[in-house]
């Protein structure tokens, strides 16, 4: 749960892949080195196997098999109070 300091929003996050990136936004520029935000005004978070998986013993390996439909879900619940 993220809960925003001034504005008491909360995000909720659900999902059924094993691993999650979190990126806080430093490089959030555009082509010509410019943004409309200064850095680490916003964050990412990215659900997703982990890196190398295929290689560490123990990781969910993300292998499609043919004929074999696979899913994942992500859900995002925000409340104001």
């Amino acid at each position: 749960t993220c809960v925003g300091n001034k504005t008491g929003i909360t995000l909720d996050m659900y999902t059924d892949y094993p691993g999650v990136q979190f990126y806080c936004g430093n490089m959030m520029c555009n082509i010509d080195g410019k943004s409309f935000y200064d850095k680490q005004t916003a964050f990412f978070f990215f659900f997703q196997y982990f890196p190398n998986a295929i290689n560490v013993d123990g990781f969910e390996k993300p292998i499609l098999k043919a004929n074999k439909p696979v899913t994942h879900y992500i859900d995002y619940v925000t409340t104001v109070k």
